[in-house]
């Protein structure tokens, strides 16, 4: 964006093609970054809304909740193939067009969109095992209230 608005380039530039995928890479983190800001500050319910007030306890443990599907999806994008897992930053961090996508990758329009379908069916996968490994887990504890 500061190239577009100066309409100079660094003085320094040596490869356009270094510098807009190191662009890109910087907006990717700031865009994560800014994410992350909004993830913190969200607490869960609409101020004017008198149905339910929430407790404490009820916003820690929802963040708690949050924090933690933050994590397995993050595990599940890092356990993604690296041309599926930046396929995934730039449709949905950079949020470029599937068209500005093929550009940057060289690559069709529809492999794109396919690249993109077997991204998500793996991410489901792998969030599917995660959480078929939580039940598991929580169905083997013992009942709280024949516990003592």
């Amino acid at each position: 964006m500061s190239l577009w608005q100066t309409g100079k380039l660094p003085a320094d530039l040596y490869s356009p093609k270094a510098y807009l995928l190191k662009s890109l890479r910087n907006r990717l983190l700031d865009q994560l970054r800014m994410h992350e800001r909004n993830m913190h500050q969200e607490i869960g319910f609409e101020p004017n809304t008198d149905a339910y007030i929430y407790s404490i306890e009820d916003i820690m443990i929802q963040e708690q909740a949050q924090e933690e599907d933050i994590v397995r999806i993050r595990k599940a994008m890092e356990d993604l193939p690296p041309r599926q897992r930046e396929i995934i930053y730039l449709r949905y961090y950079s949020e470029l067009s599937l068209a500005d996508i093929a550009q940057v990758m060289s690559l069709t329009y529809q492999s794109v969109r396919n690249l993109l379908h077997k991204a998500f069916i793996r991410i489901r996968e792998l969030l599917q095992t995660t959480f078929s490994a939580i039940s598991l887990i929580m169905m083997n504890l013992p009942d709280p209230d024949n516990f003592f």
